[in-house]
């Protein structure tokens, strides 16, 4: 089941986190899914945690565990599938539903039906979930992608060689979320969950009121308990 966030980490608001993705596109904007090409790894790093940070906190879940997707759990079905038969693509985290991206802007949970669809299918009102610029940029640098490869790679030997045997790694994404901060002049520690508590807070306290959700809602999507919906709202 998915991790408490009782943690160090602080709170990421929708507002700070709209800030760290307007610089990080002002000084690496997101590259030409063409060239197949990347010119460092910091360059391609940042580009990564543009498609990392919303999705961490619109699917609530770890920045960790946002890096150890694989290809192989990451679907497409441009034919959509009935009754909607809208194209979406899919994404199953470890220890947690299949979650369905349809390419209107909303999504779902595909199994769980203790929860509304008013509840689950609504519109992502971040409007920065950028998977569907990541992955075909991905596919244009490793053309050979194979199942057990990570969506999000790491570095070879300290070179800037991308190695698609292994995700990135945690320290090297929690330096970049320090520098971020920093230069965004924001008071706070970020860590690997604080997009993924910023997102339960959003749902919970300030998103428009059609697309609030209930206490259960997030526990049923995150596996927290009810005292640890608590401890997130508490967070600042």
């Amino acid at each position: 089941m998915a991790s408490a966030p009782l943690s160090h980490s602080a709170s990421m608001s929708i507002e700070e986190l709209k800030e760290l993705l307007d610089v990080m596109e002002a000084s690496y904007p997101f590259q030409d899914t063409r060239s197949g090409h990347t010119s460092s790894f910091d360059a391609f790093a940042y580009t990564a945690m543009q498609a990392i940070l919303p999705m961490s906190f619109s699917l609530l879940a770890n920045i960790d565990d946002v890096v150890k997707l694989q290809f192989k759990d990451v679907g497409y079905a441009p034919g959509g599938l009935p009754p909607r038969f809208q194209p979406f693509f899919s994404i199953t985290l470890a220890g947690r539903e299949q979650v369905i991206f349809f390419l209107n802007g909303s999504f779902g949970l595909s199994n769980l039906h203790q929860i509304t669809e008013e509840e689950v299918l609504h519109e992502l009102n971040v409007q920065l979930f950028l998977c569907h610029r990541w992955l075909p940029y991905a596919f244009s640098l490793n053309a050979k992608m194979a199942p057990q490869d990570f969506v999000f790679p790491s570095m070879s030997g300290g070179t800037d060689t991308l190695d698609w045997s292994r995700p990135m790694p945690c320290d090297y994404l929690q330096q970049m979320l320090d520098k971020l901060a920093t230069l965004c002049r924001i008071p706070k520690k970020f860590g690997m969950s604080s997009p993924r508590i910023g997102g339960a807070k959003y749902r919970l306290l300030n998103a428009p009121s059609e697309e609030k959700w209930r206490p259960n809602v997030v526990m049923l999507w995150t596996g927290w308990t009810r005292d640890e919906v608590e401890c997130c709202i508490s967070t600042p």
